[in-house]
């Protein structure tokens, strides 16, 4: 027994000297087994007060066969009596753990339970981790230690003040407390996998947290979920579409599955249906009926004119539905960067664009402003001057009888010049359509002039039916054959029955980088939310 505390130390030498002047009877035994069986026989010489009691739990710390040594570091379900060698099992658990604080060390979500490279939190908590971990390693290092460890009589808790002493020297003096380095080993103690739990109470708990509401109304808990990921299918996922989904198509729904089968007397408004689950109404500025879908009347200030309670529209506050949306497991995350898989040789993609070739220029261009009509006269000229090719171009007659031939607005590099400032969409409509009755097209002799049925339009008119079809349709638009045809059926050129296309290419408009947001809401159970 020695120091001012009074309290009893067991020293066991080889010899009989005492590096610590005892200041009570010291008792001396050949062995560690005399001792054990001989310490009840001491009798009075030992007090039963609170110092021994301190001391005997010293003494306990000195070994990893200990029960208590068991408790204080394998976890809280874990039974001493089941294990053959829990010596064996709480070194395991050490040694466990000190992989685990290695790894967050260099990488801080290794030791948060449920975290990934891809969880936003702040630099703050990435260091606080990382410290925990150098700390609470550092401890078990030193408590595994065969020569200055647990083993050689050194403590628990002089193991977390070492860590705590060893990385002052270093530079690192963010502690001072042993207790803490106890308490942040104490936060890993029950984990499986010996990580710190997860900040967020639902990933550390590992259940998702039903709002009341769809406690309530379980199948208004599996409609959310159904239209929500058919949003975020479509990166179309908000608070504001959910807001207005739950208020105006699921609260209306539940309330007129309420009233189904009660008398007139009995039914109640979406007002009161929200007041019985203890959701407050909210004034909106615009008067709606939920359940009617009637309008009601707005003055010039946007405020609603005072209305009974029953016609005020009823709702449940996008704050609520945001915290839902949290809850139910969707996650407000930042947009980041996609890789893109180039397959423009795959056969699928060549095989489709070979087809839409084809409907592009037989069945969209046709009907888009990219054509210029010039008289025959000058037509020719310009052939002869070599400013079109001499294969350019579909000659026709109109209703007047005059003599024209129409060119693509590619066809003259001074044809887009003149387009783009006469005309408001750079070019004129295609006047070379025929329509015709479907039953004429079929026949024989107008499918060896045609070259392909693509760009074909069918509609009815007057109860018969009719088909479109453009001269660049034609195999030789310009021949004789195709004029015969013409004659002989009474066919003239016109423009198309159906309204023109304007169509925008990736030369032809505005990407705007942030036509997004920079975050937004991303699915349950998807990869980017943890």
């Amino acid at each position: 027994r020695h120091g001012e505390t009074k309290q009893w130390y067991f020293l066991f030498t080889k010899n009989e000297r005492c590096p610590l002047q005892p200041t009570h009877t010291t008792f001396y035994f050949s062995n560690i087994r005399d001792f054990v069986d001989d310490v009840p026989n001491i009798g009075n010489n030992i007090s039963s007060s609170r110092e021994q009691k301190k001391s005997d739990a010293i003494r306990n710390e000195s070994t990893f066969a200990q029960k208590e040594t068991f408790k204080k570091f394998m976890p809280l379900d874990c039974v001493f009596e089941a294990y053959d060698n829990p010596e064996e099992a709480v070194k395991e658990r050490l040694a466990q753990t000190k992989r685990m604080c290695e790894k967050g060390i260099r990488h801080w979500y290794e030791a948060v339970q449920g975290a990934t490279a891809g969880t936003e939190t702040t630099t703050y908590y990435q260091k606080y981790i990382e410290m925990k971990c150098l700390y609470v390693r550092n401890a078990i290092e030193r408590l595994l230690d065969e020569t200055e460890g647990m083993e050689s009589g050194t403590t628990w808790t002089q193991c977390c003040q070492h860590a705590i002493d060893k990385l002052k020297e270093a530079g690192f003096g963010y502690i001072d407390c042993e207790r803490t380095v106890r308490k942040w080993y104490n936060q890993i103690q029950n984990n499986e996998e010996a990580r710190f739990p997860n900040p967020d109470p639902q990933i550390a708990s590992g259940e998702v947290a039903i709002p009341p509401f769809f406690v309530e109304f379980p199948e208004a808990l599996q409609a959310f979920y159904n239209h929500a990921d058919a949003l975020a299918d479509k990166d179309e996922l908000s608070c504001e579409e959910m807001f207005d989904y739950v208020n105006y198509k699921l609260i209306p729904y539940l309330v007129k599955k309420h009233n189904k089968d009660l008398p007139e007397a009995e039914k109640i408004t979406a007002v009161n249906f929200l007041l019985g689950l203890n959701f407050l109404r909210r004034k909106s500025k615009t008067i709606h009926d939920a359940e009617n879908n009637e309008e009601g009347e707005v003055d010039n200030n946007g405020e609603g004119e005072e209305e009974d309670d029953d016609t005020l529209e009823p709702t449940i506050c996008r704050k609520t539905i945001n915290n839902w949306m949290t809850k139910l497991g969707y996650g407000w995350k930042r947009r980041v960067k996609t890789s893109y898989n180039s397959t423009h040789e795959h056969p699928i993609t060549k095989a489709y664009r070979a087809d839409f070739i084809l409907r592009y220029f037989y069945k969209y261009e046709p009907r888009a402003h990219r054509w210029v009509q010039v008289a025959k006269v000058d037509a020719d000229r310009m052939r002869q001057n070599k400013n079109v090719p001499n294969d350019a171009g579909i000659e026709y007659t109109t209703t007047n009888g005059n003599q024209m031939v129409e060119f693509h607005v590619d066809d003259c590099q001074s044809f887009g010049i003149i387009m783009d400032r006469d005309t408001l969409f750079g070019g004129h409509l295609s006047e070379l359509f025929l329509n015709m009755k479907t039953s004429l097209l079929e026949g024989d002799a107008m499918k060896d002039l045609l070259e392909t049925d693509v760009g074909n339009y069918k509609y009815e008119l007057n109860g018969e039916s009719y088909t479109e079809i453009h001269a660049s349709q034609f195999k030789d638009p310009n021949g004789d054959e195709v004029k015969q045809f013409m004659n002989n059926n009474n066919l003239v050129y016109d423009r198309s029955v159906r309204v023109p296309l304007i169509m925008w290419g990736q030369d032809e408009c505005i990407f705007k980088q942030y036509i997004t947001f920079m975050h937004h809401w991303v699915k349950r159970d998807d990869d980017t939310k943890r």
